[in-house]
């Protein structure tokens, strides 16, 4: 069964969640914890600069991506 969202999707999912929550802990709990954030956008930065983001690699590798090493014609659906 193919995965519901494309791993782009899911790579964008993680770092705005990553974003959202590390900006709030900062804020809320302690400075120090801003870095967390601040490694998100350096990811970015480095992503966008190489044209390879090493989360999306981590991301394409977990279980839910992974399909079935068969082709269209010889699986039975």
């Amino acid at each position: 069964m193919p995965p519901r969202m494309s791993v782009m999707q899911q790579t964008q999912l993680v770092i705005g969640i990553g974003v959202l929550v590390g900006t709030a802990l900062g804020a809320a709990v302690h400075p120090w914890l801003l870095a967390i954030p601040a490694m998100m956008g350096a990811g970015l930065i480095v992503a966008g600069a190489t044209g390879t983001c090493g989360l999306a690699v981590v991301i394409g590798k977990m279980p839910w991506n992974k399909g079935t090493n068969c082709g269209s014609s010889s699986c039975a659906s």
